[in-house]
């Protein structure tokens, strides 16, 4: 792709600087060729910078999107200074000065506070026939985030981007470019641009990335910010807060063209009107009998006839007296679909934007839909696609496209339950559901392929566990709503494990890709491909669970595991799926009732509103503060009384708190507005509800009732109720003295000298490919042999739960050296660790792949799907014709 900027002939770098001039509300800046440029100050933590080369006289149209800009921004420029020595002209506000060389013309951005460069180009900004570049420093340790839907990878450090629609989804395809990028050195850029792009982050070269969009002048936002939230809210300051979706639209979808029936599988015909309403009523009464009631429905999806929104006013009660709840009409959300070959980046925003204005004036949350988007998407719409479906290979890029997203500065998405076409594969389509529970937007897109897309479409154990999740969705609404308002801040609902967990590397690799963080508190690792033991039981291999000091906590089974390991040869039944809740985390039911899980400092803001209007922007919202504290055995916990209101607010509803512990407490001291009240100890949590106020310890809990059917659980809980004449008036204290939670879990491993080493630690021969290698060890024969386990160190990380004397390790990267060593481990003991062996993977079967390839058909192409995709090196892309013939291909 970088071929693209040593094709043309001209070629013009930025000429050397000669003078800064501090205009009235801006810094003109004067270059030896006569290219202009202007610095805006737009706040302590973003410029705009515009150069333009001589010749061109006007500035490019400014997106919309990209103009949202704070009034008090001539505030900012004023405190601004201007400073000149010999050789550099600095341009300095309360915390960065914006630094740039006068020859060559050089930009960089000092942090002052912490006296080191968040930004430097490497070059001059290079200006050719319609493009323009910019060429940045790249550290080692500098990671690039963004670009927007990227699937296959949301981490593009050593890979080249586009940032342009493909029309496609999957491995390589773009389906939702975003011209933004953010560096874990602290900054992000916005070009302001309608124009494609391409972002070079290291593959031509690690010293440096190249930023290139096809146009004619350089405007730029450079957005400061100390972590991923603060750049995320920064570029929102400019581009508008997201969408806060209606809390409805957490629950189950239905997508499809109900305005027609199929005719021998074959041909569409049209219904009328009254005809179109029965089938909408009917698919609303059959998800309903199926005990998978739904909370929104988009009747008229590609459909060319005309839907009467008036028609649908009856739905909502229709809908009601089938066990859905809040149907929303289609006057109040939408779903723009583009024609495939519409790539007008400008067009796709502007009939958002368009939509979006004819429904301003509603008091209900606006809610669109599309499948594309570019910056400032995430103000108007939110992002959905269908994808293929009924591949193993498509949970996988769907995941990472998820998580690129987030990182985009676009929080709310979602992809079809098992896709759009294909499916057919029941365990597909049950992996599928269960981790896209965890997703944003969950919804079936039904009517496109041949196979029904249903949550019941297989047999009845399938739809079991499948509705099992679905009333597990229903419980965590609450939590993922308040996930929702926090998006608004730049804390995405859905976060790779380097957002929370920064300080190690190696969750920046490609090795931890296909897991992901829920909000701070759960960790999701969904099953993505068909590997199964003998009793059918799907394997999964290289779950990282991250920090070293903390505990995760199975929530199905209540089963412990350390931080800081990579668990591998972990088996999941067909209805358990991956999920691990940290300690510390403290999970809302309600704005008065939470999950606890005590370690250490921990604070929770929980959130309600009405959940539909747009009152909440006018302070018409609720929270509550809790904190709580675990130091020396004695577990703390205030509930603060409830600030703000908002319609149809409870202000005597109760509190209630469930507190995971290792044992019952010996005793709670509550306090209500700093006096002492008694708490009555029941039997059970039905007794409890009896009482005024009380607590019950239950041992073998089960979080998560839903799935009752199919494990027991073994968490000890101590569920605690307290009565409140008013929440907005009373505060409660809680203390519990000798309190221990995860205190059996043994962090670090004791090394034993009478566990003998693990011999003959090696790389098996011929079997080393571009993601994989596999090693094999041999054990010296002692009685405890059948209960050893192995630990294998891949590169500083510690592999650990592996039986046997044989071992392939997976999702490796191509190309690249892996330092290995074992040991033995019984228990929490581990023999001392093997010499080390070295192995290096094969390169991606790709860079062999066979290049300038020539291509003919006898047959058309659709447009969207044009045979050049056969040879275009995209895994994603395939060739469509619009004919049929046995004899194609030349």
């Amino acid at each position: 792709m970088t071929s693209v900027l040593k094709d043309n002939q001209k070629q013009n770098y930025l000429s050397d600087l000669c003078q800064v001039i501090k205009k009235k509300d801006y810094y003109e800046l004067i270059f030896k060729n006569n290219e202009i440029g202007k610095l805006y100050i737009i706040n302590d933590e973003i410029f705009r910078l515009i150069i333009q080369p001589k010749g061109i006289e006007e500035l490019p149209s400014v997106p919309f999107s990209c103009t949202k800009i704070k009034q008090n921004q001539k505030d900012y420029f004023e405190l601004s200074k201007l400073l000149i020595t010999e050789e550099t002209f600095i341009i300095r506000n309360q915390r960065y000065s914006l630094r740039i060389q006068k020859k060559p013309a050089l930009i960089s951005i000092f942090d002052e506070r912490t006296n080191h460069y968040r930004m430097k180009q490497k070059q001059p900004l290079l200006f050719q026939d319609n493009c323009t570049t910019e060429t940045l420093t790249q550290n080692d340790n500098e990671f690039y985030f963004g670009c927007g839907m990227q699937n296959g990878h949301f981490s593009h450090k050593g890979n080249t981007v586009q940032i342009k629609n493909t029309n496609l989804t999957g491995l390589g395809a773009v389906a939702c470019p975003i011209n933004l990028f953010w560096s874990t050195a602290g900054f992000s850029e916005l070009r302001n641009t309608w124009s494609n792009g391409i972002y070079d982050f290291g593959q031509q070269s690690p010293t440096y990335s190249s930023i290139m969009h096809f146009c004619d002048i350089f405007d730029n936002f450079y957005i400061l910010g100390d972590n991923p939230a603060k750049l995320l809210a920064n570029y929102y300051q400019i581009s508008g807060q997201p969408l806060f979706l209606p809390k409805f639209a957490l629950n189950l979808g239905y997508i499809s063209d109900l305005s027609s029936k199929k005719v021998d599988n074959t041909s569409d015909i049209a219904i009328n009107k009254q005809n179109w309403l029965t089938a909408i009523e009917d698919k609303i009464k059959l998800f309903a009998k199926k005990e998978f009631p739904l909370s929104w429905i988009i009747p008229d999806f590609k459909s060319k006839a005309t839907f009467d929104i008036n028609s649908t006013k009856n739905l909502s009660d229709y809908n009601i007296n089938f066990g859905s709840e809040n149907l929303r009409d289609n006057g109040t959300f939408g779903i723009i679909q583009l024609p495939m070959n519409n790539t007008d980046n400008f067009a796709i925003i502007d009939n958002l934007r368009n939509m979006h204005n004819q429904l301003d004036h509603q008091n209900q949350r606006i809610w669109l839909m599309t499948n594309n988007g570019w910056a400032g998407i995430h103000t108007y719409s939110a992002t959905v696609n269908g994808g293929v479906g009924g591949e193993w290979e498509e949970l996988s890029a769907q995941i990472t496209s998820f998580l690129g997203l987030s990182l985009s500065g676009q929080p709310n998405f979602g992809n079809a339950l098992d896709g759009e076409y294909g499916g057919g594969n029941a365990q597909v389509n049950l992996r599928d559901l269960q981790w896209k529970i965890f997703t944003p937007l969950l919804f079936n897109m039904d009517g496109e392929g041949n196979i029904e897309k249903t949550p019941f479409a297989f047999n009845n154990k399938i739809t079991k566990i499948n509705k099992a999740y679905f009333n597990l969705r229903r419980r965590l609404t609450y939590y993922l709503y308040n996930l929702l308002k926090q998006a608004q801040d730049g804390f995405p609902m859905i976060r790779p494990l380097c957002f929370n967990f920064p300080r190690e590397t190696y969750n920046y690799t490609t090795r931890v890709n296909k897991e992901f963080m829920l909000g701070d508190s759960l960790l999701i690792a969904p099953i993505t491909n068909g590997r199964e033991n003998h009793e059918g039981l799907s394997i999964k291999d290289n779950i990282y669970l991250p920090n070293d000091r903390t505990v995760w906590i199975d929530p199905f089974t209540g089963k412990k595991f350390p931080g800081g390991f990579s668990y591998d040869q972990l088996t999941f039944s067909s209805w358990h799926l991956p999920v691990f809740i940290k300690q510390g985390s403290i999970i809302p039911n309600s704005l008065r009732d939470a999950n606890i899980f005590p370690c250490n400092q921990e604070t929770a803001i929980l959130y309600d509103d009405d959940g539909i209007s747009r009152q909440y922007q006018n302070e018409q919202f609720a929270t509550t503060k809790i904190d709580s504290s675990l130091q020396n055995k004695t577990l703390v916990i205030s509930i603060a009384a409830t600030q703000g209101d908002f319609d149809k607010l409870d202000l005597q509803q109760p509190t209630y708190l469930t507190i995971f512990t290792d044992n019952h407490p010996q005793n709670i001291i509550a306090t209500k507005n700093n006096e002492v009240i008694n708490l009555v100890e029941t039997n059970d949590i039905d007794t409890l509800d009896d009482q005024t106020s009380g607590f019950s310890y239950i041992a073998n809990f089960n979080l998560w009732p839903e799935f009752s059917e199919y494990t027991k659980s073994n968490h000890n809980i101590i569920r605690i109720k307290l009565v409140s004449q008013n929440i907005k008036q009373d505060h409660f204290k809680l203390t519990i003295n000798n309190f221990t939670y995860c205190n059996d879990v043994q962090m670090h491993a004791i090394t034993d000298s009478a566990l003998i080493i693990p011999k003959d630690f090696e790389i098996v021969p011929k079997s080393v490919t571009s993601k994989s290698m596999t090693v094999r060890w041999s054990n010296v024969p002692t009685p405890i042999n059948d209960h050893l386990t192995a630990d294998i160190e891949l590169n500083g990380i510690i592999h650990t739960n592996i039986s046997g004397n044989i071992f392939t390790l997976h999702e490796l990267q191509s190309n690249t050296k892996y330092h290995l060593r074992i040991r033995n481990r019984y228990l929490n003991k581990v023999s001392e660790w093997s010499e080390n062996i070295t192995g290096k993977t094969n390169p991606d079967p790709l860079e062999y792949a066979v290049k300038d390839i020539k291509i003919s058909a006898n047959l058309k192409s659709t447009l969207e799907m044009p045979l050049e995709s056969l040879i275009d090196f995209c895994p994603a892309s395939e060739w469509l014709s619009k004919e049929k013939s046995q004899q194609i291909i030349h």
